[in-house]
């Protein structure tokens, strides 16, 4: 346990925490599933270590039983499409310092858009579409405008915001 580790508050019983699910034997709690503060779609659970480890990086065996314990709740609660995610490091979007694996229950047009694959929300879609229409006139040509994003080395944190205000995903 770490002094300083919000996840290792709630494990231990220091912080408030919907603890949905707990992974073990009677004699060793291994891990737990943890309701997020701010889930991003129905859901979302964290499947976290009991023991602190900072980061994938820093135990991948552990990092491989943790994703385990991730398809095993997934399963468990019925869940036919969803992500698992974790994140190492800052600039990857880590903002807890404890190893975790994000559970992220997917379904068609939730409204989740992940910027590495092709989906587009319907209303972009529809922007784009209008976009490609060009009238003069008594003529309408269609035209396929190609689309694309800067690549990820390209990509900071204010232009990924810039982007996502101009509709790229």
């Amino acid at each position: 346990m770490s002094d300083s580790c919000i996840f290792c508050d709630i494990i231990c019983g220091n912080a408030p925490g919907e603890i949905l699910m707990r992974f073990g034997t009677s004699n060793y709690e291994a891990a737990i599933a943890l309701k997020p503060r701010d889930p991003v779609t129905e859901g979302h659970v964290l499947v976290i270590p009991k023991d602190h480890v900072d980061s994938a990086h820093n135990n991948p065996n552990l990092t491989g039983e943790i994703f385990a314990l991730a398809v095993r709740y997934a399963r468990e609660a019925g869940l036919a499409s969803y992500n698992l995610i974790t994140s190492v490091g800052a600039a990857a979007t880590q903002t807890v310092h404890h190893l975790h694996v994000h559970v992220v229950p997917r379904h068609e047009d939730d409204g989740l858009h992940l910027p590495w694959t092709e989906q587009v929300p319907a209303a972009v879609q529809s922007d784009r579409e209008k976009a490609r229409s060009i009238d003069l006139g008594s003529w309408v040509v269609k035209t396929p405008v190609p689309v694309s994003a800067p690549s990820a080395q390209q990509c900071t944190v204010v232009d990924c915001a810039r982007l996502k205000q101009e509709m790229w995903w």
